[in-house]
Formats: structure tokens, sequence, C-alpha cells
């Protein structure tokens, strides 16, 4: 087992749970030694690295892995991919493409859109 420093990523409307790994040390005093207010340190598998998104628990993040993008954005209280598009400015082929390729990136766009169409 390793300890990693994670950090929030999403807003309390879109996945409550979902973690960026900061950093991943080999024990619990290393790990805390590295984090700061507002970071936890979680248990993780030695699979999990650094960058990658996990929950809670310290598993692997799967919401974009199971779901397809719209899906996604619905998830997050977007009414569609469509609607991604239109408030990122971005192409449909990219925003899936980085939900395939780029997960945290994506995750993190529709977060965004998520709090831009909050307060709109």
């Amino acid at each position: 087992m390793k300890y990693c420093v994670a950090t929030k990523i999403s807003t309390t409307d879109v996945h409550n749970n979902e973690l960026l790994v900061e950093s991943v040390h080999s024990d619990f005093d290393r790990a805390l030694k590295k984090s700061t207010n507002g970071q936890s340190v979680i248990e993780i598998n030695d699979h999990v690295k650094k960058g990658a998104s996990i929950n809670s628990d310290g598993e692997l993040w799967q919401s974009s892995n199971e779901s397809t993008p719209s899906e996604q954005c619905k998830c997050a209280g977007l009414n569609s991919l469509a609607e991604l598009v239109i408030i990122t400015g971005t192409s449909e082929q990219t925003l899936i493409n980085w939900h395939r390729n780029k997960s945290q990136l994506f995750s993190v766009v529709v977060a965004g859109a998520a709090v831009i169409r909050s307060r709109s």
C-alpha cells in the first residue's frame, strides 16, 4: 500500500467525492508532511499514480470511463454535450477526445461549465 496527497477537484454539484492525486508516497508520515491545508492523505493501491482521479476510498475514479460524454454532462447538471460545446467554445470532437484520452481534463471542464451554467 501507498499513500497519496489529494485535492478535491469537483464542486458540490458535480461528483462530490472526486479527488486529484497530487503526490504519491511510500508511507503515511511522508504524505502527511507534503499535505497542505485543504488536502487529504488517502491510502491507495500501487496502481494509482500522480495525476489520477480517485474517490475518497482511494480507488480510481470511474465515472468518466463508465459513462458517455453526454451522460457525464447530464450528471453534472448540463442539458447535453451540445451545451458544453456552447459554453466552452470547444468542438464536440475535441471534447469527446478529451473524455476518451484526457478524462481528468474533461471532468474539470464539465465541472467548470456546470458552475458557469448555475450562475447564469
